[in-house]
């Protein structure tokens, strides 16, 4: 944002008439935005590698590590778990690709169905 912003500066030493209003409104990135599929390659690509269930949590912090965002932000952590959670519901009901078991206390463990 703040590079779009010296772009702006530097259109008006040249054009100082133009009206930066006519051009319109930047429209703010959404939040962590991942690319497509980004998300479920990276759960995928976990539960591929290991050969025990693995629980949300652990697959969350793993997908912050892979997209490089901070695993100690606790607001951040449960956006993302809720993002993960939604991935496994998604290759668990529509694709039948992963399996949830209980685990400790009310966590789910998730592994790839055989």
């Amino acid at each position: 944002m703040i590079e779009l912003d010296h772009i702006e500066a530097s259109i008006r030493i040249f054009a100082p008439e133009i009206d930066m209003e006519a051009i319109g409104v930047r429209s703010v990135p959404t939040a962590h935005h991942a690319f497509r599929g980004e998300v479920s390659r990276i759960v995928l690509e976990s539960l591929r590698k290991t050969t025990v269930p693995l629980s949300t949590g652990d697959l969350t912090e793993r997908v912050m590590k892979g997209r490089g965002l901070d695993v100690t932000d606790a607001a951040l952590k449960r956006v993302m778990s809720r993002r993960v959670g939604a991935c496994l519901n998604h290759w668990q009901r529509v694709r039948h690709v992963v399996k949830s078991m209980p685990g400790p206390g009310q966590t789910l463990l998730w592994q790839l169905v055989d």
